[in-house]
């Protein structure tokens, strides 16, 4: 974080700021904490190219949003390829895999709904 208020934080200024939260590990999935709030989470992710993070459910709805890189998005048995900028969204128990065609660093905001 790099600036903060009662009523506001300032959690990142940029994607080599996101990067740093989660370094990249040669073959593996980094994860990066970014926010925890009341009902609300924020993880940045690292995946290097040809690395899968496989099959799972966020129990959760989640918000995906590819921050830089190209990656394979499989959500409810359809594959999608998704460079930088695009944003998804599956529902809590919706199975999905990511694979990583480039270096690729992703935002997921976790937000249960009521």
């Amino acid at each position: 974080m790099t600036d903060h208020a009662d009523d506001f934080d300032i959690l990142a200024t940029g994607i080599p700021a996101l990067v740093s939260l989660a370094p990249t590990r040669e073959g593996r999935v980094s994860v990066g904490r970014v926010f925890d709030g009341d009902r609300l989470r924020v993880r940045t992710l690292n995946i290097p190219a040809g690395v899968t993070l496989a099959e799972h459910v966020s129990g959760v709805p989640v918000l995906i949003h590819v921050a830089s890189g190209r990656v394979t998005l499989d959500i409810g048995g359809h594959a999608h390829e998704l460079g930088q900028g695009a944003l998804a969204r599956a529902a809590g128990d919706v199975v999905h895999e990511v694979h990583a065609i480039e270096d690729a660093q992703l935002v997921l905001t976790f937000h249960p709904e009521e």
